[in-house]
């Protein structure tokens, strides 16, 4: 997660799209992530992209934001694509998918769950050393609650 505003520049940049216009509301992001463009090009090396990987890159409701990071990023040449409507489209098509008993999911899906301390982890781990596809919410979430 490399955020293009902070949540206060996110506010102020809506609140200004809504009161004075696209216009306004872009010059004003443009002051806010100008200065940071190194900033989100350095974050991402740092998580271990290096030129020429492709990147899928999305924001909420995959508008400006997206487009415009996508922009840096396939500058500084790297291969990217942004998800069409955003996270808020995907959550929505997952839950329609997966969620639903009535609707055939692309692919299967199994869902592992448990108390803690029963080794759901090592489950999962061994699943991904076998070349198995594997989300695993609590190491996205830091091992703070997922």
């Amino acid at each position: 997660n490399i955020p293009l505003f902070t949540n206060e520049a996110r506010i102020e940049v809506g609140t200004c799209f809504k009161e004075k216009g696209r216009f306004d509301a872009i010059r004003l992001g443009l002051q806010h992530t100008g200065p940071s463009f190194c900033r989100l090009v350095d974050a991402l090396t740092s998580h271990g992209a290096e030129l020429g990987d492709s990147l899928l890159v999305y924001c909420w409701r995959g508008g400006m934001r997206s487009g415009s990071v996508a922009w840096l990023f396939s500058l500084c040449g790297f291969s990217v694509r942004t998800l069409q409507g955003g996270y808020r489209s995907y959550r929505r098509w997952c839950k329609e998918k997966v969620g639903n008993p009535h609707v055939v999911a692309p692919s299967s899906v199994m869902v592992l769950g448990g108390c803690t301390g029963v080794g759901k982890t090592a489950v999962l781990l061994e699943l991904r050393r076998r070349g198995e596809q594997v989300i695993d919410l609590e190491a996205l979430a830091n091992h703070r609650g997922s």
